[in-house]
């Protein structure tokens, strides 16, 4: 969000309009990627209106333009019925306010922007804040897609050995009449009942895909599952960063805007979908409307830790919290990257040697018998 200097009376008429924003809006969940309206698509459509209102466009023709280079029907439609309100006399903020596929931020903003004469720059800030949610969004996905990789190669390669490999060697030893090694036979065993435990695993993962679709919004599912998250050793406290990263990115761009401390609180609650975090800021909004300081507040989370308390109880008292939250995005971004990249390196050789001694395992399960045979007939 741009900074804006209001005069007293549009800080008044803005005043309403977001009293008016939160309690018609106060319902809606927010989801940065609402229907087929995904993050890189609205970066593109932000960044694309600005530059065209920058030009001198009018709104209608920029509209026009920008549905011109959307494509199929279904990635035109939503350009064509804000284009359509706002010919019918709609404002831009109202337009985008009738449908789901925009958030409360996004319509809360772009209304401040109409009301201050500073549209221009209110989508330019949106378009980098979609930027900054891309990057983010590919480092954690970047983070986690080679160790997927190679567990999915390696799964791959033990379904192989085992419907096909261990048969092979079983035929071999009924050639031959004799005990077979423990862990042969179960090794063997295994291998005969692959078809069965492959169904059984499939049911529990549809079972286990259907509660969480049906409790998703739950708070209990909630509760439990970033509960699970945050006790998770390393990955815990990287969930936890990349989340509180986001909330400080939300609350740079809203105080920057002018927005008062408690509605700027209550817009990122709505933005922020960590159950805790949650939590955490309906708390804050109270206790800032009773008069505690922020950093106080924010002290008996657990979620926050002592260094963006102490950092914000900084920017408190020389009254930039702005830039307080500017800097701890930006130092919670870094950690991230660090942390991501450690990931990638420490769990590329903990997933080899998961794989090498499960094949190696059944490498001797096989060889053993041969190994007793051999033995026995030197004897």
């Amino acid at each position: 969000m741009p900074r804006i200097q209001l005069t007293e009376t549009k800080k008044a008429e803005s005043s309403k309009v977001k009293e008016s924003s939160l309690k018609n809006l106060l319902s809606l969940e927010i989801n940065l990627s609402f229907g087929r309206i995904n993050l890189k698509k609205k970066q593109a459509f932000y960044s694309d209106l600005s530059v065209l209102l920058d030009a001198g466009i009018d709104i209608i023709t920029a509209f026009e333009l920008i549905e011109s280079h959307a494509g199929k029907a279904i990635n035109r439609q939503p350009y064509t019925e804000i284009r359509e309100s706002v010919i019918q006399g709609m404002s831009l903020s109202e337009a985008m306010q009738q449908s789901d596929k925009w958030t409360m931020y996004e319509t809360f903003s772009i209304k401040i922007g109409e009301e201050t004469g500073r549209l221009t720059s209110v989508l330019k800030e949106l378009a980098i804040f979609f930027s900054r949610r891309i990057e983010q969004q590919r480092k954690v996905t970047g983070a986690f897609t080679y160790p997927v990789l190679v567990i999915f190669t390696a799964f791959a390669a033990v379904f192989f050995m085992m419907r096909f490999v261990v048969p092979m060697f079983e035929d071999v030893f009924k050639r031959f009449k004799g005990e077979l090694p423990q862990l042969t036979k179960v090794v063997i065993y295994v291998s005969h009942n692959m078809g069965t435990y492959l169904w059984f695993l499939l049911v529990i993962l549809i079972a286990i895909a259907l509660v969480v679709w049906f409790s998703r919004k739950a708070i209990w599912y909630r509760r439990l599952t970033t509960s699970i998250q945050l006790h998770i050793p390393f990955f815990g406290d990287l969930i936890r960063k990349i989340h509180t990263s986001r909330f400080c990115m939300s609350m740079e761009l809203l105080i920057s805007s002018k927005t008062p401390l408690n509605q700027a609180l209550s817009l990122a609650s709505k933005m922020v979908t960590f159950y805790p975090l949650q939590l955490a800021i309906a708390q804050i909004e109270k206790d800032i409307v009773a008069g505690i300081p922020l950093y106080k507040s924010m002290a008996s989370f657990k979620i926050f830790d002592a260094k963006l308390i102490s950092l914000i109880r900084v920017g408190e008292e020389v009254n930039r919290l702005e830039q307080m939250f500017s800097k701890i995005k930006k130092i919670y971004d870094d950690e991230i990257d660090h942390r991501s990249a450690i990931m990638g390196t420490v769990m590329e050789p903990l997933i080899i040697v998961f794989v090498g001694i499960f094949v190696g395992l059944v490498l001797v399960a096989m060889y053993l018998p041969m190994f007793q045979m051999s033995t026995s007939i030197a004897q």
